[in-house]
């Protein structure tokens, strides 16, 4: 292949528009590239990893004159590639990363080029080339942002100091399972309307207090450690909606009380106790998830979430109540109410004080039947068990 036809097939593989990549291959098709490194990597990514079908069978066998036998097979078995695709067509970050680094140790490609025309076609690919320094990590961060919405999953231990230059960003998710910090410049994210942060922290990001344009916070913590503690200004994020927050100890921070534009709560998979007598002045509050939590005072709970008016929605699935205090009767507000996989052996008849219940879930519990109490609430409409919805109409109670 000569100079010429080689700098053509660099043009047609810069514009990645698919009629001049049918052109690259009729040039790939009456010439010898096999030397040439950067090109049997690019034939390689267009064989296994362009989104289309019919691209990826007109590459294989061009791919296949210039590299062994065994390299396309044992490439071909790590990719796995129509199993690790799922219909979306993105595959997992984590499993891309690990296959292009066994692809790369092979030593047939060129990791530049592979980096970069990966990065072009999935950008899963971008811990790979911020690792081997294929582009610049801040043009990395921009070809996956989506608009002002970037989701940077992966397995690094310490995140691009980059990222926190992205002050356009309204929406961020971080997916790493290795990363214990955040770092504190995430204050500079000034316009982040949405965090979402799926790690194993093992402390509270303390610049995330001045991202006081939050409306949805999302704190995932899978770490063994719980939080007992909050810096007291998380009440500057004044226009926070929704919190979510794991991995949260004992008693709920007294500091979010005081954010009264709170309208969701959600503490699962949490060491959570009790609410302090504050939570009362989250006026705006309409929902309430407390699953998988087993240490729950639900005297306590109870009595305080019954001053907040606007609450609606009440989930305790599975969290081993074993049975439920009378204080329930107190919940008279609440309209939906998910009591599945709780271990209840009966469901107490103060439960009829509960005048606006619409739902009930009792599924996956120790009762021998749908408790007749259920079908003396005035305004019940559903209750799901073991056998899935039941309609409960007027006539029936």
């Amino acid at each position: 292949m000569d100079h010429h036809e080689i700098a053509k097939i660099h043009q047609l593989v810069q514009s990645a528009d698919e009629k001049n990549i049918a052109v690259a291959f009729e040039i790939f098709q009456s010439a010898d590239y096999k030397d040439n490194q950067e090109l049997v990597t690019y034939l390689f990514t267009l064989a296994f990893f362009h989104p289309k079908e019919e691209i990826r069978q007109q590459a294989k066998p061009l791919l296949k004159k210039v590299v062994s036998a065994s390299f396309y097979v044992d490439s071909a078995r790590d990719l796995v590639f129509s199993k690790i695709v799922p219909k979306s067509g993105i595959p997992s970050v984590f499993i891309f990363t690990h296959l292009l680094e066994q692809i790369h140790k092979k030593g047939v490609l060129d990791v530049q080029t592979l980096g970069k025309y990966t990065l072009d076609l999935w950008t899963q690919s971008w811990e790979f080339c911020w690792k081997h320094q294929t582009e610049d990590i801040t043009y990395i961060l921009n070809k996956i942002k989506k608009g002002t919405s970037l989701q940077l999953a992966g397995s690094v231990r310490d995140l691009p100091e980059a990222l926190w230059q992205l002050t356009d960003l309204e929406s961020l998710t971080i997916i790493n399972r290795n990363l214990s910090r955040i770092s504190d410049d995430i204050r500079n994210l000034t316009n982040l309307r949405y965090l979402n942060i799926q790690s194993k922290l093992s402390a509270f990001p303390v610049g995330l207090v001045e991202l006081v344009g939050l409306e949805e916070l999302k704190l995932f913590i899978s770490n063994d450690q719980f939080f007992n503690s909050v810096p007291p200004e998380v009440d500057q994020l004044l226009k926070l909606k929704s919190l979510t927050f794991t991995s949260l100890a004992g008693e709920f921070p007294i500091n979010f009380c005081f954010i009264v534009s709170l309208e969701s709560i959600d503490l699962g998979y949490s060491n959570f106790t009790d609410f302090p007598e504050e939570i009362a002045q989250l006026a705006n509050l309409q929902s309430v998830k407390l699953n998988f939590n087993e240490n729950l005072n639900l005297k306590g709970v109870f009595r305080k979430l019954s001053k907040i008016s606007s609450l609606k929605n009440l989930d305790l699935s599975f969290c081993k109540l074993d049975q439920l205090p009378e204080e329930i009767a107190l919940l008279d507000q609440v309209e939906n109410l998910n009591l599945s996989g709780c271990h209840l052996l009966d469901i107490p008849m103060h439960i009829e004080d509960m005048v606006s219940l619409k739902s009930i879930d009792i599924s996956h519990n120790q009762l021998s039947s749908i408790p007749p109490t259920l079908y003396r609430l005035p305004r019940l409409e559903k209750i799901r068990d073991n056998s899935g919805i039941i309609e409960v109409k007027a006539g029936n109670k």
